[in-house]
Order: C-alpha cells, then structure tokens, then sequence
C-alpha cells in the first residue's frame, strides 16, 4: 500500500451476505426462534445493511455472497443499485475475509468489509472507520457486544489477525487487538453493536423489525 491519505474514492466497502434461504441462515437463532422466523430476521438485516452502505456516495460498494451459486441471485437484485457482486473465496471465516482484503487492497484501496446481521449499525460507523483511515489508522475494528466483530477495516496488510483464530469464541476481538498490538499496529475499535445470533440477542436488542 502506498501512504498517501485515503479519499472516498479510493474505499471499498465489502459486504458478506448470505441469501435468505430457510434453513440456511441464522441456523442458532431458529432453534430457538424457528426457522422461517430466523430468516425474516436475517433477510431484514440483510436489506439494511444493503440500504445503509448505500447510502455513501463516490464509494465501491462490493456484495459478496457466502455461495458461488448465489452470484447471479444478488447480481440480479443490486447490480442495478451500483453494487458489484461477487462470490466470497473458498475456505473458513478467516481465510475467506482475508482472500477479500487482499483482493481489494491490491486495488490501492483501503477496505472496510463488514457483516450484514448487526442491529441498527449505522452508515456512519463506515464513515468514522473511512475517516480514522484518512488520518493515518492502519487498522480499525467494529466491535460486536458478543466478543468479536463485525467491522474490519484496512489500509495495510495485517492479515495475521485472520490466521489461527477461533470464530463464534467470545474472545476473538481480545486475540485480534493482542495480534494488532505485538505487530505495533496503529488500530481503533469503534463503539460495540449488537449481532444477532441467539434468540437472547434479540430480547437484548428490544428487535422491532426494520428500524
């Protein structure tokens, strides 16, 4: 990466994203919940967050699905909205968003990748993360109220933070800052949202739908 400052034009923001299919999405939260319930849930979420991103103009903004037979189902609904599809690489969690953040910041870009089942994330937060980039931040973190997080940001490559770690643990956003702070990195961590993966997260939360 180069170190001159980052503007919108040089951020992508990348968004994993599922298709809501029942049964296939949210699979902790429907045994609990039900299954059609916990798709209502997640395609909502899902359409937020969609509706969030969009709202930042001079960005690119990146769908990527979990599936490789799902392209063409997003393609077909966002492409239209200015979206670029395309499927996540194969592997785990960590080598799947590492793959994206190399291959988005081999563009010259900083990249902000974020999930799509957060409540009441805001359009905002990508703006805070898009802004501590501009001032030099290496690294910065959305913190989930569950351990991990469901923002990363990047200007340089510290992928190590995908590598060894143990995803759905209540400590992957403690080993992740441990691995930024060895590596000296200049990070910040962004103010907790809440994820939705147990029935629990949903009474926490007070969940009214879309709002």
């Amino acid at each position: 990466m180069t170190g001159r400052s980052i503007t919108s034009l040089d951020t992508t923001v990348v968004v994993f994203a599922r298709k809501p299919q029942v049964g296939k999405v949210k699979t902790r939260l429907a045994k609990t919940v039900g299954a059609d319930f916990a798709t209502q849930i997640y395609s909502t979420l899902l359409l937020r967050t969609i509706a969030q991103v969009s709202k930042i103009r001079h960005i690119r903004k990146v769908l990527m699905p979990s599936s490789r037979r799902h392209t063409r189902w997003f393609r077909r609904r966002y492409s239209r909205l200015g979206w670029l599809v395309r499927p996540q690489m194969a592997g785990g969690l960590g080598q799947r968003m590492e793959k994206a953040m190399m291959s988005e910041l081999a563009l010259d870009r900083c990249v902000i990748l974020i999930g799509s089942d957060v409540i009441r994330h805001q359009f905002r937060d990508i703006e805070i993360a898009r802004g501590l980039l501009s001032s030099g931040i290496d690294v910065v973190l959305g913190p989930a109220l569950d351990g991990g997080y469901w923002l990363v940001a990047m200007r340089s490559e510290f992928f190590s933070i995908f590598r060894g770690i143990k995803w759905s643990q209540s400590d992957v956003l403690e080993m992740t800052v441990e691995r930024l702070e060895k590596e000296n990195c200049r990070f910040r961590v962004l103010a907790p949202r809440q994820d939705v993966d147990r029935a629990q997260d949903l009474l926490r939360s007070g969940w009214r739908g879309y709002n």
